[in-house]
């Protein structure tokens, strides 16, 4: 049996244990990294329409319904689900499809949140829904080989795209032009989709999508670099010196480095992830900088991201009272505005195993401040 094949078990027997008669899981065709795309995951294809559902019934039927019609044709031949219909009024033919795989009224319902208000209300009219999104996320949590084998590959990727911006950093050059470079990198190497925020200049302030601004000499670039490959999402947060190195700037990414593998020695499952925040922020307090360690400043020291993840979207920090699991995949980032250098970025993906974590970029452990030549 494979891993998706013991995936799709466990969902039977969490629809016995719910004692529901089917699964509907839906998207509304968006890929997000604070959102999982949970019908990628259960389908293994992308959604591109703006309605998409995956359905089974508790024996074990399953068939997917998609709008626009037309799209029907690439969902059959990309998926393993056989049976896939094409529909120009998913709200109507969703409503009905549960009765006709013999599911009755409770129905289980993952990614409901996406639903527009009609769309859910025509599924309520005829079943007892119950939110399974909690439970969906539990057993994408037990990962398999092949979940593993694509993480890594998502970290590839990003780390490929990171040496296509380092490359394109020199003077005169546009950050669209960077981020132009970036995605295309990323996307020739397999990437589905591609979110980067940068910002460029002599004292930085925050992350945001590339100007047409060009960058000068002895310029700071900092950047947040997100692919998706397969579902799967990776993360790396870099700061880059054009030009002749500034030894402060040094000092201060040396310091955010050292925070940064503080963080990384707290991560492992049954840990929690406060301890994580709390020991990047003592590092940077340390230094001198533990007002900026919080709200307005500083939001959060790292987030999850996809399927199976810890609270994707949600925020890490000294409050946060969860603890790590094995099999989570998330990024750890002590990102920090520095009163003398302005806004630096550190950051890289990580899996948390039962011992501690490893990483799935930066892998050699060489996170730093990086140079371009002018």
């Amino acid at each position: 049996m494979t891993g998706k094949e013991a995936a799709f078990e466990r969902f039977k027997g969490m629809l016995e244990r719910e004692k529901l008669d089917g699964l509907l899981v839906y998207s509304r065709g968006t890929t997000n990294i604070l959102r999982p795309n949970y019908f990628r995951y259960i389908t293994g294809v992308r959604p591109v329409g703006p309605h998409n559902a995956f359905l089974m019934s508790r024996s074990g039927k399953t068939a997917v319904l998609i709008q626009p019609e037309w799209d029907a044709a690439r969902v059959a031949r990309q998926g393993w689900v056989q049976e896939v219909r094409g529909t120009a009024d998913f709200t109507r033919d969703v409503a009905r499809l549960p009765a006709q795989l013999g599911i009755k009224r409770p129905l289980g319902v993952v990614g409901g949140n996406e639903m527009t208000l009609d769309l859910y209300d025509g599924i309520a009219r005829k079943h007892r829904i119950a939110n399974l999104d909690e439970g969906f996320e539990e057993i994408a949590l037990q990962r398999t080989e092949e979940d593993h084998a694509i993480a890594r590959r998502c970290c590839e990727i990003a780390e490929i795209g990171f040496q296509a911006l380092l490359h394109a950093c020199r003077v005169g050059a546009r950050e669209i032009e960077l981020v132009a470079e970036t995605e295309y990198a990323m996307l020739k190497e397999g990437a589905d989709e591609c979110f980067i925020l940068m910002s460029s200049g002599k004292r930085n302030r925050a992350m945001h999508p590339p100007s047409d601004r060009r960058l000068a000499d002895g310029d700071v670039v900092i950047l947040e670099l997100t692919p998706v490959y397969q579902g799967h999402f990776s993360q790396l947060c870099r700061t880059i010196q054009l030009g002749r190195p500034d030894p402060v700037l040094a000092e201060k990414m040396d310091m955010l480095k050292r925070a940064f593998e503080a963080g990384l020695s707290e991560v492992r499952a049954g840990a929690p992830v406060a301890g994580m925040c709390k020991a990047i922020n003592k590092v940077v307090s340390d230094a001198g900088y533990g007002e900026w360690c919080y709200p307005p400043h500083i939001r959060t020291r790292g987030h999850g991201f996809g399927v199976g993840s810890i609270k994707p979207g949600g925020v890490l920090d000294e409050q946060n009272r969860e603890n790590f699991r094995a099999g989570q995949v998330l990024v750890v980032h002590p990102n920090q505005f520095v009163s003398e250098v302005g806004y630096l970025a550190c950051g890289e993906t990580v899996l948390v195993t039962e011992t501690g974590c490893e990483r799935l970029t930066d892998r050699e452990g060489k996170s730093r401040l990086f140079a371009a030549e002018v």
